[in-house]
C-alpha cells in the first residue's frame, strides 16, 4: 500500500509471518522481543530515495496490509501491527507514542472527526492524534462476523457494530450506545 503525503510517498507492506529478510532498517519496534507473527515495513521516500524505514514486529492476532491499516492526520501517519498502534510524525517517521488498544487485533483505523477510531476484534476505540483515548466500546462478543454482515461501518456521526453473536450496536460520536437488535 502507498499513499502520498506532500512530496513523501508512503510505502506500508506486509513482510509476512516469521520474517527472516536481509533489509536494513533505520527502527524496528516490536510489542514482544520473544515472539512475532506479524511483520510490517513502513518507508517515506521522497525523489526516489528512502528518507525512512522501519519495522514493526507485532505478537497477538496477526494482521496484514490493507486499505485501513493506517490513517494520515495532521502531519502524523498513525498505523498498527497485531494488537498496537503506532504514531509517527513524518517525514522522518520519529516514534511520538505506541499503545495496545485491543487484547487481541486491531483490524482496522479510520479518521473520524480529526481522531482515529480502532477498529479491535473485541473493542472500539476512539483516541486523539496524541494517543489519548476518548472512549471505548465492548459487546457481547468480539467484532468478527461469518454472516456476511459489515462489522465495523461509519455513517454519518454514528458506528454500525456487528458481533460474532449477529447483534447489531448503533453509537453515537461519543462512544454511547444508541441502540441495539439481534439480526
Amino acid at each position: 500500500m502507498t499513499t502520498q503525503y506532500n512530496e513523501y510517498l508512503i510505502e506500508v507492506k506486509n513482510l509476512g509471518v516469521g520474517y527472516e529478510g536481509n533489509i536494513a532498517f533505520d527502527t524496528i519496534y516490536e510489542n514482544d522481543p520473544y515472539e512475532s507473527n506479524s511483520y510490517h515495513a513502513v518507508r517515506v521516500i521522497k525523489d526516489r530515495v528512502s528518507i525512512a524505514n522501519i519495522l514493526l514486529k507485532g505478537s497477538g492476532g496477526a494482521t496484514g496490509v490493507y486499505d485501513n491499516s493506517f490513517v494520515l492526520l495532521n502531519g502524523t501517519f498513525i498505523t498498527r501491527c497485531t494488537n498496537t498502534v503506532y504514531a509517527f510524525s513524518l517525514p522522518h517517521l520519529q516514534l511520538k507514542w505506541s499503545k495496545e488498544l485491543d487484547v487481541a487485533t486491531c483490524f482496522q483505523l479510520f479518521d473520524f472527526e480529526g481522531d482515529v477510531l480502532v477498529h479491535g476484534e473485541c473493542q472500539i476505540t476512539r483516541i486523539t492524534t496524541e494517543g489519548d483515548i476518548k472512549w471505548e466500546f465492548s459487546a457481547r462478543d468480539i467484532f468478527v462476523n461469518l454472516n456476511g454482515h459489515n462489522e465495523f461501518e461509519i455513517i454519518d456521526k454514528q458506528i454500525k457494530l456487528v458481533d460474532f453473536e449477529n447483534y447489531e450496536y448503533l453509537l453515537d460520536s461519543n462512544g454511547k450506545l444508541i441502540s441495539e437488535r439481534l439480526l
